[in-house]
């Protein structure tokens, strides 16, 4: 099994993605769809809820409107809300996830996670998957689509991570600010990538890089970091005081010789000692 993350701001085009993904044989994980369940009329979830936001329950019933409008600007509020869902939301994907494995040893299981980076899991997958837009775009699409009010549409891309912070998780970055069949060619060579990296960490394909670079040896490194090996430095290569066997496979890295690598050949960085 390999397990991926992918997120995007609001309006990138994450769902379309998510689609194509499924197409090409992923099996998808999707937090707001175990949102939606998971906070069912009558749900424990929805009392809980109910319980540090009383205007937005009813009879049991989540009024999921009245409860953007409240948490979407507030900070304060927006994490109690987190606090609350995200918690019961990942123990029910870590089920799914676990269900899949058992149908699919070599599954790739893709989380499609809206606030991957806002709820700091960024570096907890061994390969993201990125969609990003514009703003204007993202406005636009917000506005013709879903009616949105522009205000309203700026205060829900606001509490969301900013541009600089998804990129710099990426592994890869698709900007959808085209066409529908230029954003799924574009699914495409990522899944084709994730397959790659999947066959060679199961010892099914040769390791063959085809490119390293610094940004991409201090993403690896702050995946190690989450998965537990310490790092002592980083430059070009990542520098380790021992190996993590078990945080080194976590973070999507293979052993060749006397020394790891990250398994992309699109970002093979080395760690040694």
């Amino acid at each position: 099994m390999f397990s991926v993350a992918l997120t995007g701001p609001i309006a990138a085009g994450k769902s379309a993605a998510s689609a194509k993904l499924a197409q090409l044989g992923a099996h998808i994980i999707d937090y707001d769809h175990l949102a939606r369940e998971l906070t069912a009329a009558g749900s424990p979830l929805v009392y809980e809820i109910g319980r540090h936001f009383p205007a937005v329950v009813s009879n049991g019933i989540l009024d999921r409107g009245r409860l953007a409008t409240l948490v979407f600007g507030d900070d304060a509020a927006l994490a109690d809300l987190n606090a609350i869902t995200h918690p019961a939301i990942r123990k029910a994907a870590e089920a799914e996830e676990k269900r899949i494995v058992r149908t699919d040893e070599q599954a790739i299981v893709i989380h499609d996670i809206p606030l991957l980076i806002e709820t700091g899991q960024a570096y907890s997958y061994p390969y993201v998957i990125v969609v990003t837009a514009g703003e204007d775009v993202r406005l636009r699409r917000l506005a013709e689509h879903r009616s949105m009010p522009r205000a309203e549409a700026l205060a829900r891309m606001e509490a969301q991570a900013g541009d600089i912070e998804r990129a710099e998780a990426a592994d890869y970055l698709i900007v959808n600010d085209r066409t529908l069949s230029r954003l799924e060619a574009e699914v495409e060579e990522a899944f084709h990538r994730v397959r790659t990296m999947a066959r060679m960490l199961r010892g099914a394909s040769l390791f063959n890089p085809v490119r390293t670079s610094v940004e991409s040896a201090q993403r690896t490194a702050r995946k190690l970091e989450a998965a537990g090996q310490v790092v002592t430095s980083v430059g070009s290569r990542i520098i380790v005081p021992e190996f993590n066997g078990p945080a080194l496979i976590r973070a999507g890295c293979i052993a060749i010789r006397r020394g790891w690598f990250r398994a992309d050949p699109w970002a093979a960085v080395e760690i040694s000692r």
